[in-house]
């Protein structure tokens, strides 16, 4: 029975992905496809958990989906741009704890959800990382999306109508079209040695350490060989896949402690706004960035949605896709380090 109700699951996720991504909500076929997830697991009354290999082998892709995009140009941009990544990191990091204590004192949530709910990473890699640390795995998914969901309905609207920048984007026209030669081949090599990497740091006993050795592998690989490649046709299937993970770790307990999550909603939704004017206020005042750029590369959003945001206004595209590029790794890498020796003393 165990077997076929893991099926059932999965088409599930599958369906629920298909419609969120058709609907073009925020993450919506990661969406859809927990929260189809959630519904058909309470249906069957199912409580079984997804095996190991399967947590391992899901978060190998994720690794590869953020290392794979890092490059040698990057590393040596980030020298010259190392005093805004501190500021940034500081700051971020500052705010973070600081959120989560307010959030602690308000609610009844532990402090590993409070931790991983309010930290400026992604929703897939935060929930992923924060289940090792036996958070609410759905109080963190939600309060993920929400933030993530909140930079582009309310910020991202307003940069496109206030800001107005004379800065001209680096990114004119450099559209660097390389001839991809089998695509498939350098994905596949790219997963090869990813493994590899998450195997190993897994095997050691990190938390997370199929995504953290997976990206960490992936890299050095790309820095090395500028081979580094992650196929875009995977990336729905990877959000459904994340979607279907997240959705069976979330139980019958967690979604009645839902209830406490509004006050967490609003302090987020504040978080964002302050952490945002504040780190980019103290980067533009401390270092040589400009205030639009420096604006856009500490909006907790997407690095890529951000990028986006900034080439169209004219604003320095490269430098604020560098610099998000080094907060989310630098968030995945370093915070659940910091939360752990946190964790230790509380």
């Amino acid at each position: 029975m165990d077997i076929l109700s893991y099926i059932i699951l999965l088409v599930s996720a599958i369906i629920g992905g298909y419609i969120g991504y058709k609907l073009k909500i925020p993450l919506g076929a990661m969406l859809g496809a927990m929260v189809l997830t959630v519904v058909v697991k309470l249906l069957l009354n199912f409580d079984g958990n997804l095996p190991s290999y399967f947590r391992l082998g899901m978060q190998i892709p994720l690794g590869v989906l953020v290392g794979a995009n890092v490059k040698k140009e990057d590393l040596s941009s980030l020298k010259h741009l190392w005093k805004s990544y501190i500021v940034i990191i500081l700051s971020f990091l500052g705010l973070n704890i600081l959120v989560s204590l307010l959030i602690l004192h308000f609610t009844h949530l532990d402090l590993p959800t409070a931790l991983f709910s309010s930290a400026p990473g992604g929703m897939a890699d935060m929930t992923i990382i924060s289940e090792y640390y036996e958070s609410n795995v759905a109080v963190v998914a939600l309060i993920q999306l929400f933030r993530n969901t909140s930079v582009m309905v309310f910020i991202a609207p307003m940069y496109r109508k206030f800001i107005k920048s004379d800065v001209t984007s680096s990114n004119t026209s450099q559209s660097t079209k390389e001839n991809i030669i089998n695509p498939i081949q350098r994905f596949l090599m790219t997963l090869i040695v990813a493994t590899i990497g998450g195997i190993l740091i897994n095997a050691i006993g990190v938390p997370a350490g199929g995504i953290l050795g997976s990206m960490l592998f992936s890299i050095i690989y790309n820095v090395k060989t500028n081979k580094g490649y992650f196929l875009p046709i995977l990336r729905i299937p990877l959000r459904i896949i994340t979607g279907f993970f997240i959705g069976m770790n979330i139980t019958r307990e967690a979604i009645f402690s839902l209830n406490e999550i509004l006050i967490p909603l609003l302090i987020i939704f504040i978080y964002v706004w302050v952490v945002t004017f504040i780190t980019a206020f103290l980067v533009s005042k401390l270092t040589k960035l400009d205030w639009q750029t420096s604006l856009l590369a500490c909006t907790p959003g997407g690095m890529a949605e951000m990028a986006m945001i900034a080439d169209e206004l004219g604003i320095d595209s490269p430098k604020v896709a560098i610099l998000h590029s080094a907060r989310l790794i630098s968030v995945i890498f370093l915070f659940p380090t910091i939360f752990s020796l946190i964790l230790l003393l509380f």
